[in-house]
């Protein structure tokens, strides 16, 4: 069943909150060039790109940085969010679950497993330069 443009979005916004938190990233660059080209450099080497047609990632004309920034007033079964200010932090709106239980709900809603989300947040942490990522201590 396909889902609309804004189920789409939210759930790449959340996979990609819960992947970065599970990999103890705290905080990105708020620096919309930069977490946009990381961003679709990750996507192109995802395999579950097709899930999410209406999701935009290719230069100068990603979706990603708008995703980001609306994924805190979100309806519906929502998990994670952004907070987006100096840095760009992901965070779990259910606090009593854990990250991978929250993974499991979103897995759950868009039949997207969570290794997947794992893998397209390392591959976006990845085409970050270091001074662009705060991992936990």
């Amino acid at each position: 069943m396909p889902q609309s443009v804004p189920n789409q979005q939210s759930a790449v916004g959340q996979g990609l909150a819960l992947g970065l938190l599970a990999d103890g990233v705290e905080a990105v660059t708020s620096d919309k060039e930069s977490i946009e080209l990381a961003f679709g450099a990750a996507w192109r080497e995802w395999r579950y790109t097709d899930e999410f047609p209406n999701v935009r990632a290719s230069p100068g004309r990603s979706d990603l940085y708008r995703i980001l920034q609306q994924s805190a007033g979100r309806r519906g079964i929502v998990v994670a969010a952004w907070n987006c200010r100096q840095w760009l932090t992901p965070y779990r709106l259910m606090e009593d679950l854990s990250t991978h239980e929250a993974a499991g709900a979103l897995e759950h809603l868009c039949k997207v497993p969570w290794y997947a989300w794992q893998f397209l947040a390392r591959g976006f942490v990845d085409n970050l330069r270091d001074d662009q990522v705060r991992r936990s201590q």
